[in-house]
């Protein structure tokens, strides 16, 4: 018989955490000192477990740094509840606004808070795409075309709105 492995314990384990931390960080510095030394630009890195969370982290320590979450439940949890939500890639100026507006959402944690709302004013893709950003799961899509944006070709601006 096969032995069956728990991989949703492997995160558990601090030895793993710490070998995935300092093999990323290393990468990472790697990649962004050859950007430097090729370019004479600077270079931003994220880290993250998925590459929606990786892209969000990028932008944290511009203009020359790094930033990682690591892969556990937890903390993704932590990083998402208090980013803005003008921080989501494909989270636009129009959507801030109605978020703000209409439901006074400033964050992802205020998302998840108000997912029924937003299920209720919104179309059935761009609510999910809101709640999956703001758990830091990236849409299945994600690689090619991210966000509320890439939506665009199927629901004009403003038709990711349910209107009566």
């Amino acid at each position: 018989a096969v032995e069956q492995r728990d991989w949703s314990q492997l995160e558990r384990h601090p030895y793993y955490l710490l070998a995935h931390r300092a093999i990323a960080t290393q990468l990472v510095v790697e990649i962004r000192r050859k950007i430097t030394e090729k370019t004479q630009l600077t270079a931003s890195g994220g880290i993250g477990p998925n590459p929606l969370l990786a892209k969000i982290c990028s932008d944290f320590n511009k203009p020359d740094g790094q930033y990682y979450v690591p892969p556990t439940r937890v903390a993704v949890m932590m990083e998402m509840e208090r980013l803005k939500i003008r921080k989501v890639p494909g989270i636009g100026k129009v959507t801030e606004r109605i978020l703000k507006e209409a439901l006074a959402v400033e964050n992802c944690a205020d998302i998840f808070e108000k997912r029924y709302l937003i299920f209720g004013l919104f179309s059935p893709i761009s609510s999910s795409f809101l709640l999956r950003s703001s758990l830091g799961v990236p849409s299945s899509g994600f690689h090619q075309r991210d966000g509320a944006d890439a939506q665009r070709g199927k629901e004009p601006a403003g038709k990711g709105v349910k209107r009566k």
